[in-house]
C-alpha cells in the first residue's frame, strides 16, 4: 500500500505476528508465496489454522476465484479479523471495534472501583490516579482508528440537537 508516493508497505510485523498488505489478489498471492519460502530458509514456520485472509472492500459479495494458498492449503478468507485487540471488517468499518473497546472500557470500571475500595485512600488525587491508569488507557487503545467518522459526528450532532429542542 502506498504512502504518500514515497515508500509503501508490505508487511506489517510485530513480536511472532505478521500482517502482509497487498492491492491485488496476485500481488497478495506472491507475497505469501515470497514470506513462505523465506520461512523454509530460515527454519521458522507458519500455522495455517491462524493464516486469515481479510479483502477489504466497498460492499457486494467477494468473487468465488478470490482464493488464496499457502504450500497448496487454501487459506480461509474472513469477513472480520481481530488484530492487536482491534477488530477490522471488511468493509473497512471500525464500527464494531469502537463497540468493543466501549464495552471493554466500561468493564474495568468495576475492578477499578474494586482497588479503589481496597485501598482504602482518602485522596482524590490517588483515586483519580487509579481510575486513569485503568480505565482511560482500555478507552482510548487504538482510538486513532476508533474515532467516529465525519458523518457519524454529524448524525450525532443532528440527534442531540433534535433533542434539545424537544425538551428530552
Amino acid at each position: 500500500v502506498a504512502l504518500g508516493g514515497l515508500s509503501s508497505v508490505n508487511h506489517l510485523l510485530l513480536a511472532d505476528d505478521n500482517v502482509t498488505i497487498a492491492e491485488s489478489k496476485m500481488g497478495l498471492q506472491k507475497k505469501i508465496d515470497a514470506l513462505s519460502d523465506y520461512c523454509v530458509e530460515n527454519f521458522l514456520s507458519i500455522n495455517l489454522s491462524k493464516t486469515k485472509v481479510i479483502v477489504f472492500r466497498n460492499g457486494g459479495k467477494l468473487l468465488n476465484s478470490w482464493k488464496w494458498q499457502l504450500k497448496g492449503e487454501q487459506i480461509e478468507v474472513v469477513p472480520e479479523y481481530t488484530y492487536l485487540g482491534v477488530k477490522f471488517s471488511a468493509s473497512g468499518s471500525f464500527r464494531s471495534a469502537g463497540k468493543e473497546m466501549k464495552r471493554k472500557a466500561i468493564a474495568t470500571i468495576g475492578p477499578a472501583l474494586k482497588m479503589l475500595s481496597l485501598s482504602r485512600t482518602d485522596s482524590w488525587e490517588s483515586r483519580i490516579k487509579i481510575l486513569d491508569s485503568v480505565v482511560i488507557p482500555t478507552m482510548t487503545y487504538a482510538s486513532e482508528v476508533l474515532l467516529p467518522t465525519h458523518s457519524e459526528w454529524k448524525q450525532e450532532e443532528s440527534k442531540s440537537t433534535s433533542e434539545l429542542s424537544s425538551g428530552h
